[in-house]
């Protein structure tokens, strides 16, 4: 019985290791052709199971935004109708679905250190094979390279390698060169940033005001950061900081993403309020003989639903953020939180929860709902000894 009882905690009255197969199968899925069916099966099950005991839960803050989103996102879809707008409007229902169900769902802390151990393994054999795929010359940023495909599970297991540090910051550098050495700047940042946070949430959490006022100054920040960017760019300090990044990192500074950014930001500042239709952004870009991606969730959003939906956007994200402050004490949960916050960070150099790439989001998602689902086992167990 107690095997049974550390290896089937109640996740809505799904096996947690359900979910964390989803993990192992997103990791296989970045460089063997596995089937997405079987990725597919393992997430509708994980909806549907918790859709049905949807009813039996309380209208939480998170649960409430859910619906707001999914309500406007049927609006525009609506008055922007499109069957690229359809697609994104699915790929956003299963987003936010997806971590609004694991955050009505619990986890032991026995099962989640047995987790910790497994997916630590998974991360030496991952580092191994980086140093020889290094080593051998393929690690770079071209469709053909080993690290398109490594460097966002190394972001996602960096959680666990963390988790069972009792020194976290002795072994960021490790953590950071990775995905740095494969040029992937955005990762290395968002880790070397989440440690940093780490360590300071404990500042945050002293007063409650704190707390929240902190979310919402890296909500502006990120937010603003492809118009300060764009003007940046023009400056004369911008030019000496583009050549000072090409002569230490052999990147420039400004990479093209002003150019982008700066079409959109004077096309999402004609229609500030409600944009111009879910998924919009790559037909915008199309338009100007530009196929690509804008490279940046926030100017995807104002493009997408304008203000309206940033701000819904972030109200999801900051009830995640809320609703942990008194639970911040525990290491899982303050790590979760210090990724929610690297990963907004990180939103402003790539499209995140409402895109595409739904691998990266889903790691995300994981990381974000273990806090919850920590969260969660806690105050039962608290309520538990109360009766």
């Amino acid at each position: 019985m107690k095997i049974l009882s550390l290896t089937r905690p109640n996740f809505l009255r799904i096996p947690v290791i359900l979910v964390f197969a989803l993990y192992m199968i997103l990791i296989a899925a970045r460089f063997v052709p596995i089937n997405k069916i079987a990725m597919l099966m393992i997430i509708g099950l994980i909806l549907f199971r918790g859709l049905i005991y949807f009813k039996d839960i309380k209208l939480t803050r998170t649960v409430s935004f859910l619906f707001i989103i999914v309500f406007y996102n049927m609006i525009l879809l609506l008055f922007f109708p499109s069957i690229h707008g359809l697609y994104y409007f699915f790929v956003q229902l299963i987003s936010f679905t997806f971590i609004t169900i694991l955050t009505l769902g619990t986890l032991e802390e026995t099962y989640l250190i047995r987790l910790s151990k497994l997916f630590n393994t998974f991360y030496y054999i991952f580092s191994i094979v980086f140093l020889i795929a290094l080593a051998l010359g393929k690690v770079n940023m071209t469709e053909q390279s080993f690290a398109l495909g490594i460097y966002q599970p190394i972001f996602a297991l960096s959680y666990f390698m963390l988790l069972q540090s009792k020194r976290p910051y002795l072994i960021i550098v490790w953590l950071a060169s990775m995905p740095f050495l494969s040029g992937e700047r955005g990762i290395a940042i968002s880790l070397i940033i989440l440690i940093l946070i780490y360590y300071l949430i404990p500042i945050l959490k002293l007063h409650k005001q704190i707390y929240k006022l902190f979310f919402w100054v890296v909500a502006f920040g990120v937010t603003s950061f492809q118009f300060v960017y764009v003007w940046l760019s023009s400056t004369e300090f911008g030019i000496r900081l583009n050549q000072l990044s090409g002569t230490y990192t052999e990147q420039n500074f400004f990479s093209g993403r002003q150019t982008i950014w700066g079409i959109m930001n004077d096309i999402i500042l004609d229609s500030p309020f409600y944009g111009y239709g879910i998924g919009i952004g790559n037909s915008i870009l199309e338009s100007y003989n530009l196929y690509m991606s804008a490279h940046n969730t926030y100017v995807e959003i104002l493009l997408s639903g304008g203000f309206i939906a940033l701000f819904l956007f972030f109200g999801f994200m900051y009830s995640i953020w809320i609703s942990m402050f008194e639970y911040l004490g525990e290491k899982s949960i303050r790590l979760s939180m210090s990724f929610l916050i690297a990963t907004l960070i990180f939103g402003v150099n790539g499209v995140i929860f409402i895109g595409n790439d739904m691998s990266f989001t889903l790691f995300i998602w994981l990381i974000i709902g273990i806090a919850s689902m920590r969260r969660n086992y806690i105050r039962q167990k608290i309520r538990n000894c109360d009766v």
